[in-house]
């Protein structure tokens, strides 16, 4: 028709499971543009008191039912207009899996993921379009992707703090030389506050932000958190760097958790010892994910614009792929 012209694109329907939330999404990609996000839905879970992996995995599948049938939702609403069919239609779905249930093996060079959440991802898939590709790809690979582009030459730390987990590779150049994972996560700080501080799941996000002020009345509970993470933390780059020592870190997260967690690696003055001398510490957050995509909402969810740029970028170059 006069005045219209064809999309040659595709849309990718995009997963992402963690230890504390699913997101989905849609993502058209083009050859000639950069991706665009939309159709975007994140669940949270509320920290439970105690971990269990069989009541993580239940939260998982029901999450993912309602993310799944609410961005499909939109999906088919775009598909009944004809303006806008074209954008309703996917033909592949991509799923990025968090630690434990996705992680890189940089020893055969391949990822493991979880054979459970595998089949629980393509029976949920089945329910809502059926005989749908799916890939399967660790976050980690996605948060590595995205990031390569802001880290400078040489060998950085990529922390990546997300739920109840948080991951971390070291790069070299682009290349990964080593993985790990530290059990702290959001809701390791959510935990320290709800019990010392009494603050509510809702409170958090807006206290956390005040946590650079030394005056304000949750200060303690705040420092006992920071040092538990930063003991996990020493740990954990200890480790990391028999494979090379880091000259900084890009700390991979959604604000203001990201804030938070650089704020106490620069404060930190015992790290030092584990990094090159003049070692930085960087963010990379939503605002610089969305800066690399051609459309998203206003405010767009993190791992998922990480998933839509892997998807576009990554697989076609091969970049990454074996973490």
């Amino acid at each position: 028709m006069f005045g219209l012209t064809r999309d040659s694109g595709e849309n990718v329907l995009l997963l992402d499971v963690e230890s504390s939330s699913v997101g989905t999404a849609l993502a058209h990609l083009s050859t000639d543009s950069a991706p665009v996000l939309f159709a975007e839905r994140r669940i949270h879970f509320v920290p439970p008191r105690t971990l269990s992996s069989s009541a993580i995995a239940s939260q998982i599948e029901k999450a993912l039912h309602e993310a799944l049938g609410e961005t499909t939702l939109v999906a088919a609403r775009l598909r009944s207009n004809p303006k806008t069919a074209n954008r309703g239609i996917f033909s592949r779905a991509a799923a990025f899996l968090g630690a434990p249930w996705g992680t890189p093996n940089l020893v055969v060079g391949k990822p493991d993921f979880s054979p459970h959440l595998h089949t629980m991802l393509q029976n949920e898939l089945a329910l809502f379009a059926n005989d749908l590709p799916l890939s399967l790809h660790t976050s980690a690979a996605a948060a590595a992707y995205g990031g390569a582009g802001a880290l400078a030459s040489g060998t950085i730390l990529l922390a990546i703090p997300r739920g109840e987990i948080t991951e971390l590779v070291l790069l070299e150049d682009g290349k990964a030389l080593g993985y790990g994972t530290l059990p702290v996560g959001a809701h390791s700080v959510y935990r320290t506050l709800s019990t010392h501080a009494g603050l509510s799941h809702a409170e958090m996000s807006a206290v956390l932000a005040l946590a650079k002020h030394a005056e304000h009345p949750y200060h303690e509970p705040f420092e006992a958190t920071e040092r538990h993470w930063l003991e996990q933390f020493a740990s954990g780059v200890e480790t990391l760097a028999q494979n090379g020592t880091p000259e900084g870190v890009l700390v991979v997260a959604e604000e203001p958790l990201g804030s938070w967690f650089a704020r106490a690696l620069e404060s930190d003055a015992s790290l030092g010892a584990l990094f090159e001398p003049g070692a930085t510490v960087r963010t990379f957050g939503a605002p610089r994910a969305a800066a690399l995509l051609a459309g998203h909402a206003p405010n767009p969810d993190l791992h998922l614009a990480l998933g839509a740029l892997f998807v576009h970028g990554g697989l076609k170059t091969g970049a990454f792929n074996h973490v």
